[in-house]
């Protein structure tokens, strides 16, 4: 298991997709790390798991932001298709999302 904390949420997806695993649900929160860092992964970094298994991710909105949302685990979203979420609240994935 790869420790993807600190990294971008687009680095994380290629070392996470690159050790044979997959991603599972992304949680974006507010903190004072910019937008877009990954400050959390369940399982740990280090970790031994099967392959094929799924990461969860904590992502910062960056400081000041007021609208958390969570992306349904597993789902087949693309890295770019996350970034916009990040980037305007309207642009969010509605059926996927929950505050």
């Amino acid at each position: 298991m790869p420790n993807v904390v600190g990294l971008t949420q687009a680095e994380a997806v290629t070392a996470i997709t690159g050790a044979g695993l997959t991603v599972g649900g992304v949680t974006v929160v507010n903190s004072t790390e910019p937008a877009g860092t990954v400050i959390g992964q369940t399982p740990a970094g280090g970790t031994t798991v099967d392959p094929g298994s799924g990461v969860d991710v904590v992502v910062s909105l960056g400081p000041g932001n007021q609208n958390p949302v969570f992306i349904q685990p597993r789902t087949t979203v693309s890295p770019s298709k996350w970034a916009c979420c990040l980037k305007s609240p309207s642009r969010r994935p509605t059926p996927t999302a929950i505050r």
